[in-house]
């Protein structure tokens, strides 16, 4: 008349069959069975098996979250257990605080610059890191591999708020966040907003005052004039060098990751233009030209702006001074 033992339900284990006392599954094991003697490993015969714990996911006040849980049930926890109406999740093996999960199903410690904190969801940016999302990965990437984010800091950590992978601040795009979109300029905040016709004031305001420093130099060094004021052009010509130098010290502050405010911004925006900085000219609000073109024209404007100044030098040579150098 003795009652048949009752198995131990999935998620626990009895040392010996028959036993009427069951234990729950311990971190990092899991049953999807009943009446077993032992529970499985999570992560067995994978290469990082010590990246692997048990957990469940759980709806919160503030959102879904994972928590660490003993007597499991699955190989793989499951994401949507917490958005599932009335669905009591018993969890499975996932992936440790500092590990992710890849597409091949292997948990692998967490790059610099990603929020894993457990769980097999997907990794998170931390503020001031920037890396592409898979998605948008070339397809010579092969997809059920294990695949490792390149992860970049950004310059400045307002361009790279964090979040989703792939976030930058509204309006930027590129590697790390680097490049406003095209027909857009950047702001104190880090973001990029749409070009306004007083986004071409700087570049007007540019070519009006080298146009006037050509004309004064000109007009100043005249045959007349010059042996008389060769000492004062020396002179003049030192503390302007100098003047550039003490600008490009204070241009560097604008690579210091730091929220300048107005007027701020704008003055030790100006000053970057002494270290060959020409973004400040906002040439992307003045002409509509992809990034490939900007770089380019980085790079050829002031081997055409020297150009320009020994053309205009020989035409005043030829001609206001005779031929005399």
């Amino acid at each position: 008349g003795a009652e048949a033992p009752v198995p131990c339900p999935p998620g626990q284990y009895a040392e010996v069959a028959g036993m009427v006392e069951c234990w729950r599954c311990a971190l990092g094991y899991y049953m999807p069975l009943a009446g077993q003697t032992a529970c499985i490993q999570c992560g067995l015969n994978m290469s990082r098996s010590g990246q692997w714990t048990t957990m469940k996911k759980v709806s919160t006040s503030t959102g879904a979250v994972w928590i660490y849980a003993e007597g499991t049930t699955l190989s793989l926890a499951n994401s949507s257990d917490a958005f599932e109406p009335g669905h009591k999740s018993q969890g499975g093996c996932a992936c440790k605080e500092d590990a992710r999960l890849t597409s091949s199903g292997e948990c692998v410690p967490c790059e610099e610059g990603l929020d894993c904190p457990g769980g097999n969801d997907a990794p998170t940016l931390l503020p001031g890191y920037w890396t592409e999302d898979w998605a948008r990965m070339p397809k010579e990437v092969p997809m059920e591999s294990e695949v490792f984010y390149s992860v970049f800091q950004c310059r400045k950590w307002d361009w790279c708020p964090g979040g989703e992978i792939g976030t930058c601040a509204p309006g930027r795009s590129n590697i790390a966040c680097s490049q406003c979109e095209e027909g857009k300029v950047a702001i104190a905040d880090g973001s990029c907003i749409d070009c306004s016709s007083g986004n071409k004031v700087p570049f007007v305001i540019f070519c009006c005052f080298s146009a006037f420093c050509l004309v004064a130099v000109y007009y100043f060094g005249g045959p007349s004039s010059r042996p008389s004021q060769s000492l004062s052009i020396i002179l003049v010509s030192i503390t302007c060098s100098l003047f550039a130098a003490a600008l490009q010290q204070v241009a560097v502050l604008n690579s210091i990751s730091f929220v300048w405010v107005e007027p701020a911004y704008s003055i030790v925006r100006f000053f970057t233009l002494f270290i060959f900085d020409i973004d400040v000219l906002q040439l992307g609000c003045v002409v509509e030209l992809s990034h490939s073109w900007q770089y380019l024209c980085k790079i050829v404007m002031f081997f055409c702006g020297g150009l320009a100044i020994f053309c205009i030098h020989a035409v005043a040579v030829r001609y206001r001074h005779g031929g005399e150098f």
